[in-house]
């Protein structure tokens, strides 16, 4: 029980992230969704930007995941530093991970660019990344350049 009652503790404090992971053909056959709990360690959490303003182009570079925990980060980064952008291009070259918290900046980002007459381009996803922009339908809404 101690142990039990130590998971909840650190789960409460918010020390644990959950992960799930869903095999499709698994999951039809046997009827079951696999959850794994995993440490967090402070990597999970980061998540680099770079930016560079040229003309009326604002390039933001990311490195690492885009989950919830770096969502509002790069949220803010936008809204102060989009101010005068006509183009802003994010470059997910070194991007490993988004969520659906980093799919609702992608989508709210291109919401502005479009009201305001600019563009919003995502630059070389990987693989990972292109495989949620398809099965979330955002490969139909946003310009990506390969």
């Amino acid at each position: 029980m101690r142990t039990c009652l130590n998971f909840y503790e650190d789960w409460v404090k918010g020390n644990f992230c959950m992960q799930v992971d869903v095999d499709f053909w698994e999951a039809r056959r046997y009827n079951k969704l696999y959850i794994g709990f995993y440490r967090k360690t402070g990597m999970e959490e980061k998540m680099e930007i770079r930016k560079n303003m040229e003309n009326a182009t604002l390039t933001i570079g990311l490195e690492g995941r885009l989950d919830t925990m770096t969502a509002p980060e790069l949220e803010e980064e936008i809204r102060n530093s989009a101010a005068g952008a006509e183009r802003i291009i994010l470059d997910f070259t070194l991007l490993d991970y988004i969520s659906s918290a980093g799919l609702r900046v992608l989508l709210s980002t291109q919401k502005k660019m479009n009201a305001s007459g600019g563009s919003l381009v995502i630059r070389k996803p990987n693989e990972v990344v292109s495989e949620v922009f398809e099965a979330t339908g955002f490969a139909d809404i946003l310009e990506i350049e390969e």
